[in-house]
């Protein structure tokens, strides 16, 4: 006759139904967070469609310098505005104001995207 000592008794049927109730109950927990935790359709359809228009589209500053600026300040003052990533593109010049004209594209994650097709 064969002893077997180590092996616990078989599951009763009222563990085995505590046992699916909690897989259950942790399964629908996990799918809740998934779902909080994933973006719907509508949303990323949304901040795509977002990012697609900022492709073709400029911002616009204006700034007025003084006219008796000297010119290493003006340079800097410039130098600052390129390190924002504005593009003066136009200067007036008024009696006593220099009046800028910068645009730049705003910021989209796409201009980061290698391009697909040459």
């Amino acid at each position: 006759m064969l002893i077997l000592s180590a092996c616990e008794p078989p599951i009763n049927e009222n563990e085995l139904d505590q046992l699916k109730r909690e897989l259950d109950q942790s399964l629908e927990s996990a799918k809740r967070k998934i779902d909080e935790l994933t973006p719907s359709k509508e949303r990323i359809s949304s901040e795509t469609s977002e990012e697609f228009a900022k492709l073709n589209r400029f911002e616009y500053k204006v700034v007025e310098f003084d006219k008796s600026l000297p010119a290493a300040e003006l340079e800097s003052k410039l130098g600052e505005l390129g390190n924002e990533a504005w593009e003066c593109f136009h200067i007036t010049t008024g009696e006593k104001i220099l009046t800028v004209f910068c645009k730049r594209r705003p910021k989209t994650y796409l201009r980061y995207v290698p391009r697909m097709f040459p």
